[in-house]
């Protein structure tokens, strides 16, 4: 589900929100989860400025029907400035959290597993991107004035 709210043309918030039941049975045990995850983003344009921000509730799942797979919050921060043929973007993403974790677990009564991802990709880090937009070619209008006058179809003469 998701909802959409926009009080001003400067602001926009969107919140989505998901709940999934997943059950698989057989083999030696039975397994299920039940899990919502969920999503904002905020939207901010005031002249040559926006700002946004985003944040995603951790995410569990069934890897396999068998291993619980569980990830961790996640969030990014951005500011852009665009004017004429210019354009500055700055991002933030996981900013103030350094140990993010991907768990992934299984227990059965005969087999026990339980292995951490961790990487560098899943922390924190930023990104600054500087665009200079050139014109080139020949200016031409976008569209021909075109006036109807009478059919153009074989069908209708």
């Amino acid at each position: 589900m998701s909802l959409t709210y926009k009080p001003s043309n400067a602001l926009n918030i969107n919140i989505s929100g998901q709940w999934s039941e997943q059950l698989a049975r057989g083999g030696v045990q039975h397994r299920n989860l039940s899990v919502f995850t969920g999503s904002a983003t905020v939207n901010y344009y005031v002249g040559d400025f926006s700002f946004g921000a985003w944040v995603s509730t951790p995410t569990r799942d069934l890897v396999d029907s068998q291993i619980r797979r569980k990830t961790y919050w996640q969030y990014q921060l951005s500011a852009m400035w665009t004017h004429d043929h210019w354009a500055i973007e700055a991002n933030a993403n996981n900013l103030f959290l350094m140990h993010n974790r991907i768990i992934d677990e299984l227990n059965t009564p005969s087999y026990s597993y339980k292995q951490t991802n961790w990487n560098r990709q899943y922390n924190q880090y930023a990104t600054l991107k500087v665009a200079y937009t050139i014109d080139y070619g020949k200016k031409t209008s976008k569209s021909p004035s075109y006036e109807h006058n009478d059919s153009e179809s074989a069908i209708l003469k």
